[in-house]
């Protein structure tokens, strides 16, 4: 998901395009990331913070998850639940500042 940067009027590198939450998962992923979060090892449907940025990992670049952690883990208490997960995807839906990686 890596993407090369190419560059500007000026010269310089460009700096990568923006991506919308509702385009970084389909159905399909969003039932795999699921089927994860249901069989932890915890029985609580979440994840340790090292376990949900290896999941993420397949799907969005360490950026991205570096962006996106601390605005899923609401409580802040190291674990994402699947409801915070999923919360967070409702809002950065509706939300222009949220729904774009910066």
């Amino acid at each position: 998901m890596d993407q090369l940067a190419s560059p500007n009027k000026k010269g310089g590198p460009k700096a990568p395009k923006k991506r919308a939450i509702g385009d970084l998962f389909d159905m399909n992923m969003l039932m795999a990331i699921r089927k994860i979060f249901s069989e932890n090892d915890s029985g609580d449907d979440s994840l340790s913070e090292d376990q949900f940025r290896e999941v993420m990992s397949h799907y969005l670049t360490q950026a991205e998850v570096e962006e996106i952690y601390p605005k899923i883990d609401i409580n802040g208490d190291g674990n994402i639940e699947w409801h915070e997960f999923t919360s967070f995807l409702i809002a950065a839906e509706g939300n222009s500042q949220l729904a774009a990686f910066t």
